[in-house]
């Protein structure tokens, strides 16, 4: 495969998941308001999921930026907004990151009405969306790189943000269920400690204790206030109560089925897919016969078929057992995840293998070992 494209492998794939993962909180938030649930339990479950998106997105910027040899170089790309996919897809992913940094900040702090925060959260996954749209387009090349423009892409990228996104949030919400199980101790640690952060107090408040901190105990009562911190804002003194259980318990089924339905789509649309690149023009066919004859492929297939037959029948069959999620739930979904994610790397790796020019004179046309089938007749391959 295309190591040289290992950034532009990790941005896409980790860039997609983020997106998916907003999306899928904003679905848990309307399951919650439908069930009439209370705005403060859909808050606990998910204010702490949101740390799955904006890293991750923050990540793969990173990632991409060493893809252009010199990261400042990614300034020449933002000369030609609109026309070009290129631009489009940093500007979406700016203003992605803006408005998802915004949002988190005013949900976290209680900055802003709820009816603004939810307009904002909106555009928020309108950005996302146009940046999953812009990784399409930078990828589609009518008449010049075939292997590339086709629906799959579509299928590809958005599938890996569907496939990838709900299970990242399944985890985040486990995980923080289980934290407020120790609700409790975590309310005792800050009354009983001077340098942690009070449930009720302001951000101010909170900035004091951190430079008494800093000034009497250096890093440990840096580490105490940054505890404390973590519990006042993501969990609050509320103990685990059967709305927000059920929540959990829904919001890990619904994420767990929208994965397994992405990853059987993708699972499908593979095979579609390559059946039509065998009959398709020359150049198609000739990635067509490259990349089935790569092991990676299938290993690619067999990971992403064993995290879809966990997440689907496995966690179907642990969630009818019971009423509260348990560490074997959060167990099958981290082993899912972790097959899942990894079939998404391996599948983008191959996706590069399709950079086969069509009418262009390049080295790689003439260098790579398969390319002595292909004649060129005015730099176009055929099958004399």
């Amino acid at each position: 495969m295309h190591l040289e494209e290992l950034p532009m492998i990790i941005f896409t794939t980790v860039g997609q998941m983020s997106v998916g993962a907003f999306w899928m909180l904003g679905i848990i938030h309307l399951l919650g308001y439908a069930r009439k649930m209370s705005a403060s339990t859909i808050d606990r479950l998910t204010n702490a999921a949101l740390y799955a998106c904006g890293p991750l997105l923050i990540l793969g910027f990173g990632a991409a930026s060493f893809h252009l040899s010199y990261p400042l170089n990614a300034l020449n790309s933002m000369r030609h907004a609109g026309s070009s996919w290129l631009t489009n897809e940093i500007l979406f992913g700016v203003a992605y990151g803006t408005l998802g940094l915004i949002f988190s900040l005013c949900q976290w702090f209680g900055w802003l009405s709820r009816s603004a925060r939810q307009v904002l959260a909106g555009l928020t996954a309108l950005a996302g969306l146009g940046l999953v749209c812009a990784m399409v387009g930078v990828y589609f090349f009518p008449g010049t790189i075939t292997t590339w423009s086709t629906w799959f892409r579509w299928v590809l990228f958005f599938g890996s943000a569907l496939v990838t996104g709900p299970l990242a949030v399944a985890i985040t919400i486990a995980l923080s269920w289980r934290a407020q199980t120790r609700n409790a101790a975590n309310y005792r640690y800050n009354q009983e400690n001077p340098l942690a952060v009070h449930w009720d107090s302001s951000l101010s408040e909170d900035l004091g204790r951190l430079r008494e901190a800093w000034q009497e105990a250096r890093f440990q009562g840096v580490w105490k206030w940054f505890k404390g911190w973590i519990a006042s804002r993501f969990i609050t003194k509320d103990g685990v109560n059967d709305e927000l259980t059920a929540l959990t318990l829904s919001a890990t089924k619904l994420s767990c089925r929208i994965s397994a339905f992405a990853g059987i789509v993708l699972l499908i649309a593979y095979p579609i897919h390559a059946m039509q690149m065998t009959s398709g023009d020359v150049a198609q066919r000739h990635v067509a016969d490259k990349v089935l004859a790569m092991p990676w492929l299938y290993v690619r297939w067999v990971l992403l078929a064993l995290g879809v037959v966990l997440i689907s029948v496995f966690m179907h069959m642990l969630m009818r057992k019971v009423n509260r999620p348990t560490q074997k739930m959060l167990a099958v979904v981290a082993v899912a995840f972790l097959l899942i994610f990894g079939s998404e790397l391996l599948g983008r790796g191959l996706h590069y293998e399709g950079l086969w020019h069509v009418g262009i004179n390049t080295s790689q046309n003439w260098l790579d070992h398969d390319a002595e089938d292909i004649i060129f007749h005015d730099g176009n391959p055929t099958d004399d």
